[in-house]
C-alpha cells in the first residue's frame, strides 16, 4: 500500500513500560510501549511511523557540545533568566512560551543548550532570577540552587533533539504519547516548520507527576519549580495541539481542568492486544473451589486493612470460600495477614474478582477480559469501564465490599451473566479495530486542516507523498514536487 501519512511518535522515555508506571498489564496495550507501536504500524499500513524518545537526544548530554559565544550567549542567558522568573513568579507565567521558544531558537547548534545550562553563568542567572522572584526561591540554599539547575537542565534537554531542527523533517504529524517533556520537540517542530501534533494523554501525565510520591525525595522549592515547569508546559502543549486524545471521559474531565480546549478533545480508548485472552473461546472455566480473588493493582488507592476486614466478613458469611491474592503488576509474596498468592492462571483463578481501588483502567480491562464478574471501587474511570457489567462500591467501605462479594459468591447464575457481559463490554469499548479507526480519523483530520510546512521558505505545502485527488481521479494525478 502506498504510504500516505508520515508520523513521528514521541515518548518521554525510551523505556517501553515507562508510560504505564510499571509492566504492561497482560493483554492490554500501553500507549508508548513497543507492543503498542508495533500494533499501530500493523493497524494503519497506509502510515509510516518513526519513534523518538525525549530522553534520547542523539548524544546531547550535560557538558557536551559547545555553548553559544559573545552576544548570542548573553541573549541566551537573558532568555533563561526570563524562563526561570516565569516558573518562580505566578505574575510572570504568561511569558513562559516566549522565553521557551526564544531560548530554543537561540541554541540551535547540537549540544549548545546542555552546554549553556551546565555553565557557571547559567547557574548564576538561575540563582539571581529565583531569588528576585520571591517565594521559596528567596531563601533557597546552595544545595537547592544546584538541584534546581540539574532539574531544569533535565527538563529542557529534549529541546536538543536534532530531528525537529532540520530544514524539512520527514514527518507530517507528531503524535505525542503521554505528554510531559516529550512535548518540547513537538512544539519546536510546529513553530519552526508548521508540523501539527496530537497529544495522546491517556493517563494525564501532569496529574501523575503531581501525585507521584517519589518526587518527595526532592527539596520542596526544587520540586515546586519543576512542577511549575511541567504545568506551564502542559498548558502550552494543549494550546498548540491539533487534538488532545484522552483514553476515557474521566481523563477528558482532567484534561479540561489542566487547560485543554474542550472543542479539541477526542476520546480514543485503548485497544486490546492480539492475545488468547481476547478470544471468546479461550475463556477458562471457573475453578472447582469457590474462590474470591483480590486482584491487587499498582498504586492501589485504598487501605489494605479495610480490604482485609471485608474479606473477614466474607469468610464468616461463606466459610467454604477460598481467598487468594493476585498482583496484577508482578508476582509478589503474600504479606502477613493477606490471602495466599494466586496460581499462574491470573484473573481466571478466581470465581469473583475484587479490585477495591483501581487507579488505572488497565487492570480492570484485563480482569473483565477473563470472563469473571468484577467488583471494583468506584474510582476514576472505573464507572465508565465497568458500567452495568459489574458491581461498584465506595472505596474503603468494608461492609459494602463484603455484601457485594457475598451476593456474587452465592449466585452462580449471576456470576456467569456478569462475567459474559463484562467481557463483551470490554471487547466492544476497547477493540483494536475501534482504536485504529479512531486514530486513522484523527490523523486524516489533522493533515486536512493543518498541512505541514505551510509555505515555509517559499515551498509549497506537501502534507502527503501524493495529493488526495490521486486516489479519487480516474486519470492519475502527477506526484507533487517541491519548488
Amino acid at each position: 500500500m502506498e504510504v500516505v501519512v508520515r508520523i513521528a511518535l514521541l515518548t518521554e522515555s525510551a523505556d517501553p513500560h515507562a508510560m504505564s508506571g510499571g509492566p504492561v498489564p497482560g493483554p492490554v496495550r500501553v500507549p508508548g510501549s513497543d507492543q503498542w507501536c508495533d500494533w499501530l504500524a500493523r493497524a494503519l499500513p497506509e502510515c509510516t511511523f518513526q519513534r523518538f524518545a525525549a530522553d534520547d537526544t542523539g548524544g546531547a548530554r550535560r557538558r557536551s557540545g559547545r555553548g553559544p559565544r559573545g552576544r548570542r550567549r548573553s541573549r541566551c542567558l537573558q532568555y533563561y533568566g526570563a524562563l526561570v522568573r516565569a516558573l518562580a513568579d505566578p505574575r510572570e507565567s504568561d511569558s513562559f512560551p516566549t522565553a521557551l521558544y526564544a531560548l530554543a531558537e537561540a541554541t540551535c547548534e547540537p549540544g549548545a543548550l546542555p552546554a549553556l545550562l551546565a555553565s557557571d553563568a547559567a547557574q548564576q542567572v538561575l540563582e539571581q532570577a529565583w531569588r528576585e522572584s520571591g517565594g521559596s526561591g528567596a531563601e533557597s540554599t546552595v544545595r537547592e540552587q544546584l538541584a534546581a539547575g540539574e532539574a531544569l537542565e533535565r527538563c529542557l534537554r529534549p529541546l536538543s533533539a536534532a530531528w525537529c531542527r532540520v530544514d524539512a523533517p520527514a514527518t507530517d504529524i507528531c503524535h505525542l504519547v503521554g505528554g510531559g517533556t516529550a512535548a518540547l520537540p513537538a512544539l519546536l517542530a510546529r513553530r519552526l516548520h508548521g508540523v501539527p501534533f496530537v497529544v495522546g494523554d491517556h493517563r494525564v501525565a501532569l496529574r501523575q507527576r503531581y501525585a507521584d510520591h517519589r518526587a518527595e525525595r526532592q527539596h520542596g522549592p526544587v520540586r515546586a519549580l519543576e512542577l511549575s515547569f511541567l504545568r506551564l508546559l502542559a498548558q502550552e502543549t494543549y494550546r498548540q495541539a491539533a487534538f488532545v486524545l484522552p483514553g476515557s471521559e474521566y481523563d477528558r474531565w482532567w484534561l479540561e481542568r489542566c487547560g485543554a480546549p474542550p472543542e479539541r478533545i477526542r476520546v480514543v480508548r485503548e485497544g486490546l492486544a492480539d492475545s488468547p485472552a481476547g478470544r471468546p473461546e479461550e475463556v477458562l472455566p471457573e475453578p472447582e473451589a469457590l474462590t474470591l480473588l483480590w486482584a491487587r493493582t499498582p498504586g492501589e488507592a485504598c487501605d489494605p486493612a479495610a480490604v482485609r476486614a471485608a474479606l473477614a466478613l466474607v469468610r464468616s458469611e461463606v466459610p467454604e470460600v477460598e481467598l487468594q491474592l493476585y498482583d496484577t503488576a508482578a508476582a509478589a509474596p503474600s504479606t502477613p495477614g493477606a490471602p495466599r498468592t494466586a496460581p499462574r492462571r491470573g484473573c481466571a483463578a478466581g470465581s469473583v474478582l475484587l479490585l477495591p481501588a483501581p487507579v488505572d483502567p488497565g487492570p480492570l480491562i484485563e480482569a473483565m477480559l477473563s470472563g469473571r464478574p468484577v467488583i471494583a471501587g468506584d474510582l476514576g474511570a472505573a464507572r465508565e469501564t465497568v458500567g452495568p457489567a459489574g458491581l461498584l462500591v465506595a472505596p474503603g467501605d468494608s461492609h459494602a465490599l463484603a455484601e457485594a462479594c457475598v451476593a456474587l459468591l452465592r449466585d452462580p447464575e449471576r456470576r456467569a451473566r456478569l462475567g459474559t457481559a463484562g467481557r463483551q463490554r470490554v471487547q466492544e469499548l476497547h477493540s483494536a479495530e475501534g482504536a485504529a479507526e479512531a486514530l486513522r480519523s484523527v490523523y486524516l483530520d489533522v493533515v486536512s486542516r493543518w498541512p505541514a510546512f505551510p509555505s515555509a521558505g517559499g515551498r509549497a505545502a506537501q502534507p502527503f507523498s501524493r495529493p488526495a485527488e490521486f486516489w479519487a481521479a480516474e486519470d492519475p494525478v502527477p506526484e507533487r514536487t517541491v519548488a
